[in-house]
This record gives structure tokens, sequence and C-alpha cells, in this order.
């Protein structure tokens, strides 16, 4: 039986075996490290360069007999939340996306919201029925009520406030820690309605349409007006707002304020995208073939990359690809 002192040799030496392999791989791959640490043991050697060779040449499938795990896909961090159809529906984790390990590439947490009501006023354009809009007049000549049409093609502009109110927030991080983003669902709902008339808005109550033409909502669709009977004080669909998440520049300093979920979404053949998952992958792998450092390192003005890849074939090598 070891004695305590046994074991923590034991597991230092772990800890330094995986290390060792870590470097070796860097430096036999052509990557500039501060240190690359001697080996002592021919068996720890054997390993880190099996892990060298099974990576490089795409054969993977022993690699983690090698002390070293091959990391999640970009299309699999990239699609880890779906994004539904923002902002009518909410984005929601993808469990099937999942990691080496079994685990979900991204998970969620959420809290309700007390915050303040917010205002915002739009201009809708919308088509009226036959006799669009009726005004009581009385004549000198009699005291009949008359029907004024406001436009002869029956189009109105409608001036209708909005107040929201956030009420719930839920968080997005990916598998290893990286904030995804910041999802808010707002309630909605119609504060004042009020229809052009001879230059001027007039306050109404109600107002019955029978088309809403589109884009006629095109500075905000988080608003969504259909036919039929508008009201004031008119419960509208919820809407989602997703924002904040880490940004590149978080991770590599260079100025670019993008988010990494728009990175990888929206640029997945990017240089960037290759390299925002290799850096998920450190993140989360303990024993993935590259450490966060190393990653940084190949963002670098001139990375050094094995000879016969291209920086993107060599990261997609990293997960198996």
């Amino acid at each position: 039986m070891m004695n305590n002192k046994e074991h923590v040799s034991q597991a230092k030496s772990t800890s330094e075996n995986i290390i060792d392999n870590r470097r070796l791989f860097i430096k036999g791959a052509g990557i500039a490290a501060p240190v690359v640490l001697t080996l002592s043991s021919r068996s720890v050697l054997g390993a880190a360069t099996q892990c060298v060779s099974q990576i490089l040449s795409g054969n993977i499938s022993n690699a983690a007999n090698a002390s070293c795990e091959v990391g999640t896909a970009l299309a699999v961090w990239a699609n880890s939340v779906s994004l539904n159809a923002i902002p009518v529906s909410p984005a929601t984790v993808d469990r099937s996306k999942q990691t080496a390990r079994g685990e979900t590439c991204a998970q969620s947490v959420s809290r309700e919201l007390n915050e303040n009501s917010s205002t915002e006023e739009i201009v809708v354009r919308a088509k009226l029925p036959s006799k669009e809009i009726k005004e009581s007049k009385e004549s000198k000549e009699s005291k009949e009520s008359k029907e004024v049409k406001e436009n002869s093609d029956g189009i109105v502009d409608f001036k209708i406030k909005f107040k929201s109110k956030p009420k719930k927030e839920e968080i997005f991080t990916w598998a290893g820690g990286v904030q995804y983003g910041v999802q808010k669902k707002y309630e909605n709902n119609i504060e004042e309605i009020a229809y052009l008339k001879n230059g001027e808005w007039k306050d109404v109550d109600e107002i019955n349409v029978t088309e809403v033409p589109e884009k006629s909502l095109s500075k905000d669709d988080r608003f969504q007006i259909e036919a039929g009977t508008i009201k004031k004080g008119q419960n509208l669909k919820d809407y989602y707002v997703l924002e904040g998440g880490a940004t590149f520049d978080s991770i590599f300093k260079d100025g670019d304020s993008r988010t990494l979920r728009e990175i990888l979404t929206n640029h997945s053949d990017s240089d960037k995208a290759y390299l925002v998952a290799a850096a998920l992958n450190a993140k989360y792998y303990k024993n993935y073939v590259l450490t966060e450092a190393d990653v940084k390192e190949l963002a670098s003005s001139n990375p050094k990359i094995p000879p016969g890849h291209t920086l993107r074939s060599f990261l997609a090598a990293t997960w198996g690809e």
C-alpha cells in the first residue's frame, strides 16, 4: 500500500506526463512554445509520438491511448444552441450536440426579472375595410353623419406605441464555461394608437385593419401586428433578444469585438472560426492536444503550422476531421 507521499508523487508524475505530451506535440508540429520539457521516460515519449502521429494523419481512433483527447468539431460548437426564429421564438440548447465525453456542448441557467418597462413608437402602414374611417360630422343642411375616407388607396399610417417589459433572462454558456450569450424574454403590449389625418396624429382606442402590408414594421420586427382589431392595451406575442457573449477580442486580444457565436455561425469557413473552436476545445478538454496558450499562439501574425497543413486543416485534425 502506498503512503500519502507516494500518492502525491504518482499524481504529480501523471500530471507532468500529460503536460510533456502536449508540449512534445507542439514541438513536433512546429509550434513555438516557451519551454519544451526533456522527457526521460521512453514509454511517455512513445505515447506522445503516437498522439502526434494519430492526430496529424487523421487516424485518431486510438488517440486517447496517448494521453490526448480529440476535440469537438467546429459545427457542433456552432450549433450547440438552436437560434430558432428569434425574436419570435426563443433560442434553446440543442441537447443532441454533445462533446466526446457525452455532455451537451452548451448549458443555460435562467432567472425571472423585475425590471422597468420601456416604450417605443413605430409607424405601421395598414389597409382598412371599405369604409375605412368613420368620422361624425354635422352639416348645416342635415345632421346625418358623413363617411370620410382618408386615402383613396385605403392605406393609412398608424403610429403605435409599444410597451415592453423584460420578464426572464437566460444565460447560455458553452461546456467549459465560455459565455455564448444572454437571452431576454419581453412581455409586449400596445400602449397608444393614433392615425395620421391631414398631417396630424389622431388618438383612437382601437382600429380594424384588413391587411398589414409586408415590411410595414421595418424599424423593428420584434413588434408583430396582424390583420384584425388592434386595441389600446392589447397584449401581443412575447419576443426574445439575444445579446452579449464572449468576444473574439476577449480571448485573442486583437480588437475584434464580434461575439464568438457570430463568428462560428456566420463565418464558419474563416480562420477565426477555427481558432474559436480550438479555443473552446482547449478550455473544455483537459488533455486536448493544444493548450489555451497554444491556440493564442496560432492566432499570431506568423503562426508556425506543420508542413503540409493550413491553419484550418491542422486544427480540423485535432477534432478528427
